[in-house]
């Protein structure tokens, strides 16, 4: 089974997926000094309890690095995913959209509430 094959099995179709998720996965490429697009990608995957190597395989599948910027992904994944898996009582980790409720939630501590939506702040 290919690479993106799982990933749709997984996620579902690419069609379904948020725009900003797909752009952030083959328009925009990381780097050390700016790592916000990269983190918002990884979020996804992570909050939609994609595995780890499979998180970061995607990734640079999809964006085309190689080399020191995929080190660099391969990294920063495994950093990300272990941070958020160890941090049992922090709030508001990060932010995600659930493909299986249609929502954007938080990543919160796992011994904290995992169903917590995340509403637009009220201006």
């Amino acid at each position: 089974m290919s690479l993106l094959d799982a990933m749709t099995e997984h996620l579902g179709p690419l069609e379904s997926w948020p725009t900003y998720i797909l752009h952030n996965l083959f328009i925009d490429h990381p780097s050390p000094s700016n790592t916000s697009r990269l983190r918002m990608v990884i979020a996804f995957l992570y909050g939609n309890d994609v595995p780890l190597e499979m998180a970061y395989d995607f990734y640079n599948a999809c964006s085309g690095c190689t080399g020191a910027a995929a080190c660099f992904v391969i990294e920063q994944t495994k950093e990300w995913y272990s941070q958020w898996h160890r941090s049992k009582l922090r709030r508001h980790i990060a932010e995600y959209y659930n493909m299986n409720f249609k929502k954007f939630y938080w990543i919160n501590g796992s011994l904290l509430n995992q169903q917590e939506l995340a509403l637009p702040e009220v201006t």
